[in-house]
């Protein structure tokens, strides 16, 4: 689901795997056609095994949805949200207006 002129993506993943899984989550963003591009991927801090997933993947900055800043905020191609973590992202997004 594209939100707001296709820069604002909300995709429809889970880890599937006990361990963090970084192919999986390149195969996600590949999927959502946005690999290769400066992307922000927000994700809960308490959230170790899908951060771990995203961490290493170039061109991605893992942003907590608990500490955004401008710049990160910023500096980005596409912001990617979970369907899973979407209330956390309307609360995130509440409380930087």
């Amino acid at each position: 689901k594209v939100i707001n002129n296709q820069r604002l993506l909300a995709v429809d993943w889970v880890l599937e795997s006990e361990k963090p899984n970084t192919k999986q989550a390149y195969t996600a963003l590949k999927n959502a056609g946005i690999s290769g591009v400066q992307v922000n991927v927000f994700l809960n801090p308490q959230d170790g095994k899908t951060v771990a997933s995203f961490v290493n993947i170039p061109n991605v900055r893992v942003v907590y949805m608990d500490a955004p800043n401008a710049y990160d905020l910023s500096d980005a191609q596409y912001w990617v949200v979970f369907n899973n973590n979407m209330d956390a992202f309307k609360k995130m997004v509440t409380q930087c207006t």
